[in-house]
Order: C-alpha cells, then sequence, then structure tokens
C-alpha cells in the first residue's frame, strides 16, 4: 500500500501543511506588528509610520486569506468517517449517526439509503462540481 493511500485511511489530520503554510504568513504579519510597535518602521517589514487604517486593511487582506484558506484545508478524519484523495478530487463524509444494535446488514441497508437520498438532494451541487472538473481536465 502506498503511503497516498495510507493517508486516505488513517484517521487523523489531513492537509496540516496547508493549514502551517497559511498561519505561518499570518504569524509573520502579527509578529511584524509588534516589531514596528516596539521599533518603529525601520524594524517593520509590513507596517509604516504614515499607514492609514485603510493602508492597514488592504496590506492584512493577503494574510488573512491565507489563514482563512489554512483553516479551510485542514480536516479531522475519524475512525468512522469516509475520506478518499487524489489529484482531481478529495471527499470527506463525516459519520454522525449511531447504528446501535444493528447488524451490518440493516446499517449497510440504512447507509446506502442515506447516500442515494444525499445524490439526488444535491444534484445540482454535483452537476456544478461535475462541469468544474471537465473546464479543469
Amino acid at each position: 500500500m502506498s503511503s497516498n493511500e495510507n493517508n486516505n485511511k488513517t484517521p487523523g489530520f489531513r492537509n496540516y501543511d496547508k493549514w502551517h503554510k497559511g498561519f505561518s504568513k499570518y504569524r509573520e504579519y502579527v509578529s511584524d506588528s509588534y516589531k514596528y510597535i516596539r521599533l518603529g518602521e525601520e524594524g517593520s517589514k509590513y507596517h509604516f509610520d504614515n499607514e492609514t487604517p485603510e493602508e492597514t486593511r488592504k496590506n492584512i487582506a493577503p494574510f488573512l486569506a491565507a489563514l482563512i484558506a489554512g483553516a479551510v484545508a485542514i480536516q479531522y478524519v475519524g475512525e468512522k468517517d469516509f475520506y478518499y484523495n487524489n489529484q482531481d478530487m478529495e471527499i470527506l463524509i463525516r459519520y454522525k449517526k449511531e447504528y446501535n444494535g444493528l447488524k451490518k446488514e440493516k446499517i449497510t441497508f440504512s447507509l446506502m439509503k442515506d447516500v442515494i437520498l444525499l445524490l439526488e438532494k444535491e444534484e445540482q451541487q454535483l452537476i456544478r462540481i461535475a462541469n468544474a472538473y471537465d473546464e479543469n481536465k
């Protein structure tokens, strides 16, 4: 089994590296803000003495976007969750219902029914995803 296949099956955090990349950029900006407060313009990479609030908002926007992108990427996959990832698609289905006392056949039937109902309900979303996939080929 390749390490990527194992990564798709083993419970734990996924995409931590993407989260860390976004968080590192934000941490750099915040750290620079403290340097600016302590040392002024000479010690700062992103701030300057005559900076307006609008300029501050404009300067922080890319860092917040990186932080949000990282937060969106990180996911915890539990023992019962379904997770699949390849170069074209990532799927995470969280398993929330508890089927205490039911036999496997009933659980299987119930899960299949839930998946079919979900696919019917989200038909437009699946069409949108398929169109986006086709455009990126």
